[in-house]
Formats: C-alpha cells, structure tokens, sequence
C-alpha cells in the first residue's frame, strides 16, 4: 500500500493529468497502485477515478440526448437506482454520469413543478413533488415503448 501523504482535496493539473494518462498507456488500467507510486500526492484511488470518470478516451463527454435521456427515465422506472446496472443501457457513461444526469432532470422536473403546483402560502413540501413526479412520469409511460428497449 502506498504510504505517502495525499492532497485529497486538490484539483488534478493539466501536468497531473498527462502524467497520469502516459502512466496509465505503460501500466495498463489495473495497476493503480504502480501508476499511483509514480504520481505526487495521489493514491491509487484517486488515480483510478481520475481515469475511469475524468481522461479515458472511452467515456462519452457529450451532451446528453433526448433519446438517452427518454431510456434513462423509462430504465430508472424499471431498475431503480441501480447505476452500474444502468451503465449497460448507454454506450460510453459512467455509472456516475448516469446518476448525475438522472438527478439533473429530476431537479429541473421538481423545479417546473413547483412553478405550476400552488401551495398554500410557506407550505411547499418537497414530498408532494416526488410524489407528483414519479406519477406524471408513470403515468405517461407505454408499456410497448418499454418493451422495445
């Protein structure tokens, strides 16, 4: 195990970055705890995440389509919060870009809500939305549109 002091709160550097990319291109992507005796101040998990969320080339840094965005909810609806379980759904997301996007929508979704839902005057209750969000989306989901993914 690595023992040096890590900076766990410090951004990666531009610097940082290259040298974790041309270590991982030497190393493989499984032998953190070399590439990460080979870093300042990193741990191997750091370096890890940095690469698998962050710098590989294989993960889609897009926008979001509505296509992917219309699965997500219809996969969520089915699965549940199952993010890795998610992950086989989009081609090149993380499990972690995936549980991000699905809870963006969701804000923005409560956020409109709220706009259109009137409460009595100090009496907004988050629950209400949750309740009024999962049946709006519930009820405009079609089984055969379910189906077909």
């Amino acid at each position: 195990m690595n023992v040096k002091s890590h900076n766990t709160k410090s951004k990666f550097t531009v610097e940082e970055d290259l040298k974790l990319s041309k270590l991982v291109s030497k190393y493989g992507s499984l032998d953190w705890e070399t590439i990460a005796s080979n870093m300042t101040n990193r741990s191997a998990r750091q370096c890890r995440d940095r690469w698998t969320y962050y710098l590989n080339p294989k993960i889609k840094n897009q926008p979001w389509t509505e296509t992917e965005d219309k699965i997500l909810l219809i996969k969520y609806f089915l699965i549940g919060p199952k993010w890795s379980v998610l992950c086989q759904y989009f081609e090149n997301r993380t499990d972690i870009d995936i549980k991000n996007r699905y809870l963006s929508i969701q804000r923005r979704s409560k956020k409109f809500l709220s706009k259109i839902v009137d409460y009595p005057k100090g009496q907004k209750n988050t629950s209400d939305e949750d309740t009024l969000f999962e049946q709006i989306f519930s009820d405009s989901v079609d089984i055969e549109e379910l189906l077909k993914f």
